[in-house]
């Protein structure tokens, strides 16, 4: 026959072809019919055309190993799914494969055990579990596995389990060998995943699910006294090592661990997931989207041996559940939104020995003049006079209780009030040019603390505040004398914040618009050099804020970034970035690099 791609003539060894050669020869025979046609010069081509033969006659060669059914007794299926937010059965993202084993009844479950496996009507567990000698359930498999509580499907609960992390296993010639991460930097993690059911949710296939976990290498290949425990949690893992949507970041609990198991507990009430390691509480998180009724189970990336676990259902137990958890933590409740300002927390589960802070944000036209602490909202005292708070209106203290705080905002009279009515364009587009939407600004009177406020702009783009001029006023039976100075910073998601002073007194120069009186100030800012940017017609999105620093002439952040120097698309250059960290709190995490892309594909150059 003629190779197209050689442009030679091969000879054809019939005689030399194996079975599994000559049964697809002899189907790809029965699959064509021999076409002949003559054309006008009377001379005679001869092809192929697609035939019915081998439908026909049934006639399928079977490979060896498919046996004399055509098929396997069973087999190992892997999946693979590409693009964003493509899952597989809740626990494993996009990158690379998860395994499962189906023969003809469909999904095989190998897992010989009373409590662990497959979720009754839900979550179905990966295929590299075993029972070892001890009767434990454990896995040595070196990438994402998931086994269930079969019968753990609550909304409130308490789940826990001993989990003895494995880094080494015996190879198949009883060789004990280390269990292989891809790369020495990569992180093997372990510990309990839950999950919501996605034939449940009626508009989307994709399912919910968080992971508590610690790391696995800090506790197995480390000498007694020199293990730790480092906790995190996340949204999204894959069928090996990654994980992505971080919600609790990962923090050292424990130095000095002598043990070669660790005990993790999650006890979950609604949204709300508290974290627990041992018998130490460590921090609570709400997670909305898995308020509802979950599945429970043992997650681990590198390899793990169950050691013990328990389950205990607290829906409709509400009294019992809170009884429970207050062995570990105060619970504080705040006023939330009041008329005048509002009483905020950043703890509603604080651990006993630990501070929470409370704020105290009143708004615009308001000051703070009281505060109200006690065991509840109908019994409270007043603790103005008796506490301090810091620059942002916050009172920072230890609880020994549950506590309960409210205030009283009151209004400054209307006549002391002067409304300022700010503008920001970008530097450069002129007065008619679009007010920049995303600011978000913050506001100190420079002669009381208590003059703290924040915001962001009205619809259509501006920043209105009301704030009271320069004067002595009678407030809720106090006198304040005010200078009228304030400062003002509004940060921006693409441009250059802006950090300014402005006096607010009988002086001040007022514009009426729409027959109304303004303190108007219009303001022009500089954009980013870095953000969102167009590449060979495709738009390559940015994420995270580069804040611009006035006084070094840098960019920085304090979170995730990923953000494109917009003056770089070119074909030929030379890009030098220089990067300082600062407060680095994992040495394993993605922490710097330089990215390069065509649009399409992203070359990503990291420093761990």
């Amino acid at each position: 026959y003629y190779d197209d791609e050689r442009r030679v003539m091969v000879r054809v060894n019939y005689a030399a072809l194996n079975v599994e050669e000559f049964g697809s020869i002899y189907e790809g025979l029965l699959a064509f019919d021999p076409y002949i046609t003559k054309s006008i010069d009377s001379t005679y081509d001869f092809s192929y055309v697609e035939g019915t033969d081998r439908d026909d006659s049934s006639s399928h060669y079977t490979p060896e190993e498919l046996g004399e059914k055509g098929y396997p007794e069973t087999i190992q299926m892997y999946v693979n799914y590409e693009g964003e937010g493509k899952e597989v059965l809740g626990s494993c993202l996009w990158r690379q494969e998860t395994y499962f084993h189906y023969d003809t009844n469909g999904l095989i479950n190998t897992i010989e055990h009373q409590d662990l496996g497959n979720a009754k009507n839900g979550l179905s567990a990966t295929d590299q579990w075993y029972v070892n000698d001890k009767g434990n359930l454990e896995t040595t498999a070196g990438r994402t596995q998931v086994v269930w509580l079969k019968d753990a499907h609550a909304k409130d609960f308490m789940f826990e389990a001993e989990l003895k992390p494995l880094g080494t296993r015996t190879n198949a010639q009883g060789q004990t060998e280390t269990i292989s991460l891809r790369g020495e930097k990569v992180v093997g993690r372990f510990g309990l995943i839950n999950a919501r059911n996605p034939r449940a949710d009626a508009v989307t296939t994709v399912s919910g699910y968080s992971i508590y976990s610690a790391d696995a290498r800090s506790v197995s290949d480390s000498v007694s006294g020199s293990k730790s425990i480092k906790v995190q949690t996340y949204r999204q893992t894959d069928s090996f090592h990654w994980s992505n949507l971080v919600g609790l970041s990962q923090t050292t609990v424990q130095t000095q661990y002598t043990d070669d198991t660790v005990t993790l507990r999650i006890i979950k009430e609604g949204e709300n997931f508290h974290y627990f390691y041992g018998e130490k509480y460590w921090a609570s998180e709400r997670i909305s989207n898995l308020q509802e009724e979950v599945f429970s189970g043992i997650y681990t990336s590198q390899g793990v041996e169950i050691v013990d676990y328990a389950f205990k259902d607290y829906t409709g137990k509400y009294d019992e559940l809170q009884n429970e958890l207050r062995k570990y933590m105060y619970f504080i409740d705040v006023a939330g939104r009041l008329p005048n300002g509002t009483v905020g927390t950043n703890l509603y589960n604080v651990p006993k020995g630990k501070e929470v802070a409370i704020s105290f944000l009143p708004n615009e036209g308001n000051i703070l003049t009281d505060i109200f602490q006690g065991d509840n909202a109908m019994s409270t005292e007043s603790i103005f006079d008796k506490v301090t708070l810091n620059a942002n209106n916050e009172y920072v203290f230890t609880p020994t209780k549950d506590t309960y705080f409210g205030a009283e905002f009151t209004s400054f009279r209307a006549d002391s009030i002067i409304t300022t009515w700010m503008e920001f364009r970008e530097t450069g587009s002129g007065e008619n040019g679009k007010l920049i939407m995303d600011a978000k600004y913050e506001i100190r009177g420079v002669s009381d603390n208590r003059l703290y406020y924040t915001g962001s702009p009205t619809p259509t783009g501006i920043l209105l505040f009301d704030l009271p001029k320069a004067g002595t006023y009678e407030v809720a039976n106090e006198t304040l004398d005010l200078n009228g100075v304030y400062q003002i910073t509004v940060q921006f998601g693409k441009h250059h914040t802006y950090v300014s002073e402005f006096v607010l007194n009988d002086s001040t120069e007022l514009t009426t618009i729409d027959g109304v009186q303004y303190n108007q100030v219009k303001v022009e800012v500089e954009p980013n050099a870095w953000g969102t940017l167009t590449v060979n017609g495709k738009t390559v999105k940015s994420s995270g804020t580069l804040i611009y620093s006035e006084e070094t002439g840098n960019y920085f952040t304090n979170g995730n970034v990923r953000s494109f120097f917009k003056d770089t698309v070119a074909i030929d250059y030379v890009a030098t970035v220089s990067m300082h960290l600062d407060n680095v709190t994992s040495k394993n995490a993605d922490l710097v690099g330089l990215a390069i892309t065509d649009g399409t594909d992203l070359l990503l150059i990291k420093y761990n």
